[in-house]
């Protein structure tokens, strides 16, 4: 149940770069190593990371909705990233290219 309490916070909060994944699991009534290696236990992998994993989905809808029509800073701040650089080195790691690039391969893509 903690598990997936967490997830349902981090799921609600994501988009808020204030959000603090270690304050909420030391809300969690257990400890905070205990209900981290849990998490990671049950979902495959640790707060941040999912954490991190949705902000970055969240940013590739928002790009394939508005294509060119938003500034990707705005993009990285509306899905909780207050550090534009932060923002394209996660979403390289998880996509394997910069944003700037998945956008330009989306526009082209769509031009095709």
């Amino acid at each position: 149940k903690a598990v997936n309490k967490i997830k349902s916070q981090i799921s609600a909060n994501f988009h808020n770069s204030d959000f603090n994944v270690t304050q909420l699991l030391n809300q969690s009534g257990y400890a905070e190593d205990y209900i981290r290696a849990h998490f990671k236990k049950i979902v495959g992998k640790s707060p941040i990371e999912y954490l991190t994993e949705l902000r970055i989905k969240n940013s590739i809808t928002l790009i394939n909705i508005h294509h060119n029509s938003i500034p990707l800073i705005d993009v990285a701040i509306n899905c909780g990233f207050d550090d534009y650089i932060y923002f394209s080195r996660r979403f390289k790691k998880v996509t394997g290219v910069s944003p700037q690039a998945y956008r330009k391969a989306l526009i082209n893509d769509n031009q095709k």
